[in-house]
């Protein structure tokens, strides 16, 4: 009986994660323009599914239903052409605070920060409580730096596949410097993500999930 209790605990909490994975997907995409308001039969299906409830569902409102019903989906574009330059220097100061935006994510995530400079601008030390693998990694500027790396959350090639590459450059600048985007991450983690969606990577640290 108990390992019975235990199969179906299991197959609630994968059917729970992946319709996590797949609404976080459908709202990343409406985000990005690749869905439009045409018609979208196929997808008012699979609304109406995790609008019932229960175990393993995504419970929506009856107004995210109703805007996710009327979406069609197109498909991704190749990303032979995308080049991280399309999207502007790395990084550049979009809020012109005079500070450049990795230096603003790290200030922003990391606690008991130290700046190099009299302006604040560049973080020296500090201590990332790690989203992605629940972990406590030290910050240091230099050789150590790169255990810690910002993470474009909707990745920047991925962007480009789902419709970035029909944007402005400017549009596309701001969309990589976009701070609701970024988080300051393990940097193994990160680059075991590397350009994947939500449908192809997650984080290990499974309490994160819900959270994106």
């Amino acid at each position: 009986m108990r390992s019975k209790n235990l199969k179906s605990r299991d197959r609630a909490v994968r059917g729970s994660v992946w319709s996590v994975v797949v609404a976080l997907a459908v709202v990343v995409l409406v985000c990005l323009g690749v869905l439009n308001g045409r018609e979208g039969e196929g997808l008012r299906k699979r609304v109406h599914t995790w609008t019932q409830g229960g175990a393993g569902t995504v419970v929506l409102s009856e107004d995210s239903a109703g805007y996710l019903a009327a979406l069609s989906v197109e498909n991704h574009k190749p990303r032979d052409a995308y080049h991280r330059e399309s999207f502007g220097r790395a990084w550049s100061d979009e809020d012109h605070n005079g500070c450049d935006t990795r230096n603003d994510i790290l200030a922003r995530d990391l606690a008991r920060v130290t700046f190099r400079d009299r302006r604040l601008c560049v973080v020296e030390k500090g201590t990332l409580e790690d989203p992605y693998t629940g972990q406590p990694i030290e910050f240091i500027a230099g050789k150590e730096s790169r255990k810690v790396q910002i993470d474009h959350v909707v990745a920047l090639s991925n962007a480009w596949a789902s419709g970035a590459s029909e944007w402005t450059n400017e549009k596309r600048r701001t969309f990589a410097n976009d701070p609701d985007n970024l988080l300051a991450v393990d940097g193994r983690a990160n680059e075991d993500k590397g350009g994947s969606d939500a449908s192809r990577w997650l984080p290990p640290r499974r309490e994160f999930h819900c959270r994106m």
